[in-house]
């Protein structure tokens, strides 16, 4: 990602300063009783949870995934054929040795594939507005991005042709995996089972299936088969792209819709937003992968709903990332979206993440140190947040224990976000308990013209909060007509 420009970083140091001189930063007194009741960590999600290997076309896919540094560029090529090997054979477990020359070329190809991710992104919009002409070139480009990725990745160490890319392609299963079972195993269905171990269908099935998903229509048979064909009789993928725009432009205007409640459009946006931040934090790590000892990704099955009623699309299906950090050495993720504060990892680490977690539906993301070193922290570190600790608010470097994320999107009506951060001060005396809030509320209407239908902002509240045993500190913005909910804020806030 690009670095802040300057004039941002002023625009942010001024609301700041604002902030604090105008004495819009309202703080009041917290009792150790509502920190209780706001500091509570939910019950591992991981412990008592078993291995879950998803299926498509009564092909078991894997569950868990160890990828691990070597330092020796042959052994980590013997052991990439050897993982191939066990993917194709249906392996429960892959594990697979990276070495930093790999590394380099992986990241490469987690960079396009996050570009490609990014075009379904802009697919969405594409659609949300009715353009179809845009949503049919979005996509054509992102089936050709996927196309070449596919080529670079097929490709085995010591076949002639092979590229170097060849250690991508165990990583894309799993990424094709995480999607899948993000849109609760819907994107890689229809898919038989020789096509499930064939990377280049998988991902141009996917990406179909996600494109039209979002479009509200199904896509027709035969259509896989057709763009594969044209991507694969083109020297360069690209180069196809305008005719295979023409002809997704045909098909999805004749393509039979879906019925409003089995369309996939809301789960499927979901799933391409997680799947761009999981390729950009997996990116940050392959780039620092002579500190890495070994990433494992695993997906379990929690055989209890925590003694709650699960949601609809609740599956019991949780991520579990382990990241162990050689010894003496600290990886650091920044700018992965801007203005974060620095994400550091250290020792070993794991993380839990619950898509769907009871009775609520939030997404649940938890943080555990395995080792006597290990934890994930969060350092607010920079000019920014100097003057803010400084001039606005008390805020401490910490470590992250969880982060809840409770959202309701809606294109008209009342759109709602609210995200809890869950800290531990990593200095300090006394109750190191930390907590930050953030909570968004939005209404939008619509208008309705000859040729097309706007959807504007009526108005939109933004609050931020950082709570320590304490105080809590808020700051409040309101855009536009906010009075249909200010009365609603303001009673909250006085709780």
């Amino acid at each position: 990602m690009s670095p802040v420009p300057r004039h941002a970083v002023c625009v942010v140091t001024a609301v700041f300063l604002g902030a604090a001189q105008s004495g819009c930063i309202a703080h009041h007194p917290v009792t150790p009783e509502q920190m209780d009741r706001y500091w509570t960590l939910r019950p591992d999600p991981v412990e008592g949870a078993d291995l879950y290997r998803p299926v498509v076309s009564q092909t078991k896919l894997p569950g868990k995934w160890i990828i691990r540094r070597e330092e020796s560029l042959l052994r980590s090529t013997i052991s990439i054929v050897q993982a191939l090997d066990r993917l194709d054979e249906g392996a429960p477990v892959i594990d697979l040795s990276v070495s930093d020359e790999h590394a380099e070329m992986l990241s490469e190809m987690l960079s396009e594939t996050r570009a490609a991710l990014e075009e379904l992104q802009r697919l969405s919009r594409a659609s949300a507005t009715g353009d179809y002409d845009r949503w049919a070139e979005t996509l054509a480009h992102a089936l050709a991005q996927f196309e070449r990725i596919s080529r670079l990745a097929a490709g085995r160490p010591g076949d002639e042709g092979a590229g170097e890319g060849v250690s991508a392609r165990p990583v894309l299963e799993m990424l094709a995996v995480y999607l899948n079972e993000q849109t609760g195993g819907t994107l890689l269905g229809g898919l038989g089972g020789d096509d499930v171990s064939r990377l280049r269908r998988t991902l141009g099935h996917l990406t179909l299936r996600l494109g039209f998903a979002i479009s509200g229509r199904r896509p027709p048979d035969g259509l896989l088969d057709e763009t594969l064909d044209r991507l694969a009789a083109a020297e360069d993928p690209y180069a196809a792209e305008e005719a295979l725009a023409e002809l997704l432009l045909a098909q999805v205007r004749d393509a039979e819709p879906v019925a409003r409640s089995d369309t996939l459009a809301g789960s499927v946006r979901s799933a391409v937003d997680a799947g761009v931040k999981a390729v950009a934090v997996l990116d940050h790590l392959v780039r620092q992968w002579d500190r890495v000892d070994r990433v494992e990704l695993a997906l379990r099955r929690r055989a209890e709903r925590d003694g709650n009623a699960a949601s609809a699309d609740d599956s019991g299906v949780v991520l579990e990332a382990l990241v162990a950090v050689r010894a003496g050495h600290e990886v650091r993720l920044a700018d992965v979206v801007p203005f974060q504060p620095v994400v550091t990892f250290a020792g070993t680490s794991r993380i839990a993440v619950v898509p769907s977690a009871p009775p609520t539906g939030e997404l649940v993301v938890s943080f555990n140190a395995v080792s006597d070193d290990g934890g994930v922290a969060l350092r607010f570190e920079g000019l920014i947040y100097a003057l803010a600790r400084l001039l606005v608010v008390p805020i401490d470097d910490a470590h992250l224990r969880e982060v809840r994320v409770l959202s309701e999107s809606r294109r008209t009506g009342t759109g709602l976000l609210h995200v809890s951060v869950l800290l531990e001060a990593t200095g300090g005396r006394g109750d190191r308990r930390r907590m930050i809030v953030y909570e968004q509320a939005a209404r939008r209407e619509v208008r309705r013209r000859p040729f097309a239908i706007a959807y504007p902002l009526q108005g939109r509240l933004r609050t931020f909060s950082y709570l320590t045993p304490t105080r809590r500190y808020t700051y409040r913005s309101v855009k536009g007509d906010a009075g249909w909910f200010a009365a609603d804020a303001e009673e909250n806030s006085s709780r």
